[in-house]
């Protein structure tokens, strides 16, 4: 069980680094979102 314990203290770390992760995919959602209009 400590195991389970010790994968999600790595994940609080990710999530640092996830905040300018985040930055990259709205470019996706850009395209995404001009296809909805489209529609």
């Amino acid at each position: 069980m400590e195991n389970a314990v010790e994968t999600q203290s790595t994940s609080s770390e990710e999530l640092v680094p996830s905040p300018p992760s985040p930055l990259p995919p709205p470019r996706v959602y850009k395209p995404c979102f001009v296809c909805q209009d489209k529609s």
